[in-house]
């Protein structure tokens, strides 16, 4: 009778081992897929970021370009100022993409070349 209890008892001891070492592995491998999880969409997210920074960048240039030739051609003109209205717009909205960018980057470097790339 003593050997049936101590088997039993052996029994459940040794279930319930087993169980709990099953929650920490099966705990931690969801730690690391939640971990990974979330460094993929970080990184597509300043993936995203730095695409929509370089088109925002990209057209202030060309709205640059765009209000001199318009300010060589006539100072005063209506051409001019709806040219540097269009410029003031783009830049307000690379402005606003580059905070973006600040806000999900660690690197210095590319802060830096942000940097020279909208002035």
């Amino acid at each position: 009778m003593v050997d049936a209890i101590w088997s039993a008892l052996i029994a459940v001891a040794g279930t319930l081992l087993g169980s709990v070492r099953a929650f920490v592995f099966q705990r931690a491998s969801a730690d690391r897929s939640e971990r990974a999880t979330r460094l993929d969409r970080r990184r597509q997210e300043r993936l995203a970021t730095y695409a929509e920074f370089a088109g925002a960048v990209t057209s202030l240039r060309a709205k640059a370009y765009d209000r001199w030739h318009r300010y060589q051609e006539d100072p005063n003109g209506a051409a001019h100022m709806a040219a540097r209205d269009e410029y003031y717009e783009a830049y307000e909205r690379a402005r606003g993409v580059y905070t973006k960018l600040r806000l999900l980057t660690d690197g210095a470097r590319i802060v830096s070349f942000a940097d020279d790339a909208i002035e």
